[in-house]
């Protein structure tokens, strides 16, 4: 994968994850790419999201949401580990 794509699928799932509101499937799949991108800011925001409820509430996610996103995220991470798209 080229420098440039790569940077490009890291801008969209910051500006995703920073935009995405209560559209937790946008959210959890956002910082999914993040991590996997291996890009360390967006993967310290993904790790920052997990059973973050006050952040899930201002947001306007549900329990059960927050729940299915938090499993998402803890699942890229693990997948994961060390990640750099080649």
């Amino acid at each position: 994968m080229s420098d440039t794509s790569l940077a490009a699928m890291r801008q969209v799932a910051s500006e995703l994850i920073s935009n995405s509101g209560d559209r937790w499937r946008v959210l959890a799949s956002a910082a999914y790419l993040g991590v996997a991108t291996g890009d360390p800011q967006l993967r310290r925001q993904a790790e920052a999201l997990i059973d973050k409820s006050p952040e899930f509430m201002r947001r306007g996610i549900d329990a059960q949401y927050q729940q299915w996103t938090s499993d998402r995220l803890r699942e890229a991470l693990a997948n994961f580990p060390n990640a750099r798209l080649a």
